[in-house]
């Protein structure tokens, strides 16, 4: 049986997907041998589109894609139903906004995308189409942004149009946050300072950690900015509990590395337990920082590049330094 993965939003008639939508396309009933299919092609030889052959059912939904190269590398007495790709597939509604039809192709990284009307295949949307509508909904963005009031647009660092004056004052109060977050870093450090008075081991590895965590910290956002562009709406919960889970994997990946080389290579003795896991800890605060700050900068700030880097990183550091003393020291 078929997944279907469809999308439901009714869109203003000239931004419906049944507009750029193709109908004459091949499609035969499931059940069908793959010489059927390739008489179909031979007797219509005008198809707007012969990619892919679709299966479908008595009611004529969709159950199955097959690519035209599977239609020459089969016996022509072999069913359709066995070879075509039946699982996950994705369709989208005729009614709906073309430039969800886009999100869709970019997400699941498709040619086409199949259009259903009552849950029927009536077509599809081909890439050229696909192309067209993402140059359009760009434009309009663009058409926006321009007409958008010059007290907004005022506010927005753009390095080629404002003076490099304006721009250089928009980023430095950002980094002065920053800077005032290097010197909490230091008051940190100095509270566990009996702590390493006592392993001094501890550190040298600070460089390290803070390294790491920044590292996958920077990760974490770099996806989450992608994905809120290649996405139309995110589940923030389940996609915060899905990285959580990856970067959890990652930081006990780098705990065993560093317990490896610490307690066999360096030798270091138990210290090396303690370290792997305050490592681990530090590691696990890029979820807070990679998609956090982020998140709430973009709700607080009409434009929030140029605060984010240097909140991402201050934050990140912060966590990691504290995380990781604390936990040292809840161990020692």
């Amino acid at each position: 049986m078929a997944t279907l993965v469809t999308e439901t939003f009714i869109a203003p008639v000239e931004h419906r997907v049944k507009t750029h939508t193709l109908t004459n396309i091949p499609i035969i009933r499931k059940g069908a041998t793959i010489a059927d299919a390739q008489a179909l092609l031979w007797k219509h030889p005008d198809f707007d589109t012969v990619k892919f052959v679709y299966v479908v059912d008595r009611k004529g939904h969709l159950e199955g894609i097959v690519s035209f190269r599977d239609l020459f590398k089969h016996a022509p007495q072999t069913s359709v139903d066995t070879v075509m790709e039946s699982h996950d597939l994705i369709t989208i509604a005729a009614h709906e906004d073309d430039e969800r039809a886009t999100h869709l192709a970019l997400r699941h990284g498709l040619q086409s995308v199949p259009v259903t009307e009552h849950g029927k295949l009536i077509g599809v949307i081909p890439s050229r189409y696909l192309l067209q509508i993402f140059k359009k909904d760009a434009a309009e963005d663009v058409a926006e942004a321009e007409a958008a009031p010059e007290t907004t647009r005022r506010v927005l660092d753009n390095v080629l149009e404002q003076s490099l004056w304006y721009s250089t004052a928009l980023r430095t109060p950002w980094l002065v946050v920053g800077l005032i977050g290097g010197v909490l870093a230091a008051f940190i450090i100095t509270g566990f300072e009996e702590l390493l008075a006592e392993h001094l081991i501890l550190a040298s590895f600070i460089p390290l950690v803070v390294y790491l965590s920044g590292a996958v910290s920077a990760q974490v956002q770099m996806f989450y900015v992608r994905d809120l562009t290649v996405y139309d709406k995110l589940p923030m919960l389940r996609y915060l509990f899905r990285h959580t889970v990856v970067v959890a994997a990652l930081g006990a990946l780098v705990a065993l590395i560093l317990y490896v080389f610490n307690g066999f290579v360096h030798d270091i003795g138990p210290a090396a337990s303690v370290v792997s896991i305050a490592t681990m800890a530090a590691v696990f605060s890029a979820v807070v920082t990679g998609i956090g700050v982020p998140f709430l900068l973009s709700r607080v700030l009409k434009d929030p590049a140029s605060a984010t880097p240097p909140l991402a990183i201050i934050s990140s550091d912060l966590l990691t330094v504290f995380l990781y003393f604390a936990t040292a020291q809840f161990f020692f």
